[in-house]
């Protein structure tokens, strides 16, 4: 399928995630680079708050409900700034006085990464064939089936007779939205709307922080586009690795959320935006968006902030009263103390360890090669020659720049070749895992190599030979940036791993073309009531995202499953001859057995007795085949 038929999805996404955002911010006073940065996290707040509250008022998630809310929290939160807090923001126009570089610095990265997730994707309707994204496909497929999008329910995919808990599903719900008001298909569908993610978040968000740190100039606005695009490991590597589709939305929005962290702290070359009391509760609102999307891109914005709280404890410490240094230890105290907590109750464990040797995890922090992939000297030059600036300043923008930075190496260095416990401790967030932090670390990067473009070049201008054509400098710095970014970058080893995870073939680990092509059938062979069974593994499961029929095993992690669920994967081939499989599969809706053979997706053996060899077995019929991916009906049990 061409992504000409991706178009009308991406369009609905882009307004999901826009508009709300975008009408409240405007409300509320926001205006320029502020009201389009943030917009979209204030979206996902608005609606995603939604997914919560709706299923208690007994109302099914679809666009009409889910927007009506939206418009109702809306309301509320615009009479909160302008009737409680009396909010007046201050909107700071860019030093160029313009907003052509703006709009260029947002076009230029969107383009470019468009271009490259396509070249990888190749086709709108690919999906990723990978563990994870069973659990994203199905997850999808199961809002839409339950009309339940609560991030307390959508749990259940895997805990089915148990209690879900609480599962981050804000990526979810918005695509599961975006998917019934255009009734694509779930693999388009997450194609679109991630897409759209990108171009609405990332670039004006980078762009954004780069301006609190680096400035608004011209030049430092379109270095920030430009770096947007500059590494691999993020976004777009999170489309391979994985796939961690709600990290990757959530990250979108730290730059952002971190944005206005600064601003409030006062760690900025902008003005601050408003009073203290407006300023804490707008950063509130956008965190929870994070909250929603995942909790660990709340640690990552959480993280980073640290460096600029620290310094805007102490600046001017000496001239305080004794009131107002109680009041900002407290303050501080009570930032640390939530910051330890939601590091101990929210860690995931070190899934991983790491992953290469000291020397190698240095190698990658320092000349930026992330995870392997490229070696972009270019763009570890600016980021050290900004570091240098930075810290030659001695200023409080330039200390927390640097200690940004500090902050996500160590992070990512310690998660790549660090094996000692307590030292990868609080790496534990992100599951102590490296291309999760790999994918953090370009957030600290872009400022500091902005700052760089931009003295370099107006180094350059000051020169008497540049004196009638001060521009040029400027012109020549940014062409160089983009061709030496994006020759080193490595984007062509990322576009093979993508074709690799993304493109159906005969012997894909996940769905085979034949596999696929016998899935596409179901809905004519299956009744809309009758449930499948299959190992998971294989990718039976997929059954319920491709044809919208249920499966007993919706994922290959079950956790707390009942004894019917057991008895059919262990015993169903014994369905002729004893009679209680035929009662838990009654009472199940079992009515038909999915056999993908034995290759699995981690190239591992899991074995479920009850459905194998039912060519061999009495009372099943092969309905249908497609190679050697087979349908059977259970008859056994009239």
């Amino acid at each position: 399928m061409t992504w000409l038929s991706a178009i009308p999805t991406f369009i609905v996404s882009a307004a999901l995630l826009l508009f709300p955002g975008l009408i409240v911010g405007a409300l509320i006073g926001l205006r320029r680079l502020w009201l389009v940065a943030v917009a979209p996290a204030i979206s996902v707040t608005l609606v995603t708050a939604g997914s919560v509250i709706l299923p208690m008022a007994g109302l099914s998630w679809n666009p009409l409900t889910a927007l009506s809310f939206a418009a109702l929290f809306g309301a509320v939160v615009v009479l909160l700034f302008r009737l409680l807090l009396r909010t007046k923001f201050i909107s700071t126009p860019p030093e160029s006085g313009r907003a052509w570089p703006t709009v260029v610095g947002w076009a230029i990265p969107t383009v470019i990464l468009f271009s490259w997730a396509i070249a990888g994707i190749m086709s709108a309707e690919n999906f990723s064939q990978t563990f994870d994204n069973v659990f994203h496909m199905n997850a999808i497929a199961l809002i839409g089936d339950t009309g339940n999008a609560s991030p307390f329910e959508v749990a259940r995919l895997t805990t089915p007779d148990g209690d879900p808990g609480f599962y981050p599903d804000g990526w979810h719900a918005l695509v599961q939205l975006a998917q019934q008001v255009t009734g694509a298909s779930i693999p388009l569908a997450i194609n679109s709307f991630n897409f759209a993610a990108i171009a609405v978040a990332w670039p004006t968000g980078i762009m954004l922080l780069s301006r609190q740190i680096a400035g608004s100039s011209r030049t430092a606005t379109l270095a920030a586009g430009i770096l947007a695009a500059a590494f691999p490991a993020f976004p777009l590597n999170l489309f391979h690795y994985g796939v961690l589709y709600p990290y990757f939305f959530s990250m979108l929005m730290v730059p952002a959320v971190l944005a206005l962290s600064l601003n409030l702290l006062g760690i900025t070359r902008e003005p601050r935006l408003t009073t203290p009391a407006s300023h804490s509760v707008l950063i509130a609102g956008v965190t929870a968006a994070l909250l929603m999307a995942h909790p660990a891109a709340m640690m990552s914005a959480l993280a980073l902030v640290v460096p600029a709280a620290t310094i805007a404890m102490l600046a001017g410490w000496t001239g305080l009263t004794p009131k107002r240094r109680l009041f900002r230890v407290l303050g501080y105290g009570l930032f640390v103390v939530i910051g330890l907590l939601l590091l101990y109750f929210l860690r995931q464990g070190d899934w991983w360890g790491a992953r290469m040797k000291p020397v190698e995890a240095a190698w990658q922090t320092v000349s930026l090669s992330l995870w392997g992939i490229g070696l972009p000297l270019l763009t570890a030059v600016l980021m050290w020659i900004g570091l240098f600036f930075a810290l030659r300043d001695r200023n409080r923008v330039g200390y927390s720049a640097a200690g940004i930075w500090l902050i996500a190496a160590a992070l990512f260095f310690v998660a790549a070749g660090i094996s000692n416990y307590w030292l990868r401790n609080p790496t534990l967030i992100w599951y102590g895992d490296a291309p999760r932090l790999a994918a953090l670390y370009p957030i600290a990067v872009i400022p500091l190599a902005v700052i760089a473009v931009r003295r370099v070049a107006e180094w350059l201008s000051e020169r008497p030979r540049f004196e009638a054509r001060r521009w040029l400098p400027s012109a020549a710095a940014l062409v160089l940036v983009a061709l030496g970014t994006q020759a080193l970058a490595g984007y062509p080893t990322l576009v093979d791993r993508l074709n690799f995870s993304y493109e159906t073939k005969p012997r894909s680990l996940l769905i085979s073309t034949d596999e696929l092509a016998l899935l596409q059938r179901l809905p004519s062979e299956v009744g809309e009531d009758e449930v499948i069974a299959g190992s998971p593994w294989t990718g039976t499961s997929l059954a319920f995202a491709f044809a919208d029929r249920e499966v007993v095993l919706p994922h290959m992690l079950m956790n707390e499953i009942s004894a019917d669920r057991i008895m059919v994967m262990d015993h169903l081939r014994d369905a002729a001859t004893n009679p209680q499989v035929c009662e838990a599969a009654d009472r199940l809706g079992v009515r038909y057995v999915l056999d993908f053979g034995r290759r699995e997706v981690h190239k591992e053996n899991h074995r479920y007795k009850g459905i194998e060899r039912l060519d061999r077995a009495e009372g099943f019929e092969l309905v249908d085949h497609e190679g050697s991916a087979r349908l059977y009906r259970l008859t056994a049990c009239g």
